[in-house]
């Protein structure tokens, strides 16, 4: 069952990805990272890399999908647009911060994807209709009929209450 987070930190850094050329994230350096664990693992040297990883303090850790939906939805709600790859490292960012892995003062850099790739999976969410996901922060969509009165009120009563 997922719970209502409140987690704050002093510095939180986003970088938000613009398209590349193709529009694709892949063209951003996920599959060089996945070509390179791949060719690690051929090799024998995935040795390697869990040294670089402890060398670096560094760890591994998951999120669930309802985790990593409420994450996204969550970031949503302070303006962003984020998308599901940005929202594993989010779920997890906040299990590491509750568990007092990572300081409330300390800086972190959380670099992603872009959001619009993803309405669907958002449009789901807010729907309450996403498998295994129990939709903690949902903003329900609206349809209004194409008349600028009705949108005006609707807004209006939604400020207001």
């Amino acid at each position: 069952m997922a719970e209502k987070r409140n987690v704050r930190f002093h510095v939180l850094w986003v970088k938000l990805c613009g398209n590349s050329y193709t529009g694709s994230f892949k063209d951003l350096g996920m599959t060089a990272l996945v070509s390179v664990v791949k060719q690690m693992m051929r090799q024998g040297s995935l040795v390697k890399a869990v040294q670089a990883l402890k060398a670096t303090n560094g760890l591994v850790e998951q999120a669930t999908e309802d985790e990593l939906a409420n994450a996204l939805a969550l970031a949503d709600k302070t303006g962003m647009y984020t998308c599901p790859h940005t929202a594993v490292a989010l779920a997890v960012l906040f299990k590491l911060k509750e568990q007092g892995v990572i300081q409330s003062h300390e800086r972190v850099v959380v670099s992603t994807a872009h959001g619009l790739k993803f309405t669907n999976f958002k449009l789901r969410y807010h729907e309450g209709t996403l498998d295994e996901v129990e939709s903690l922060y949902a903003n329900p969509p609206v349809n209004l009929p194409a008349d600028a009165d009705v949108v005006r009120q609707v807004i209006q009563n939604r400020l207001e209450n």
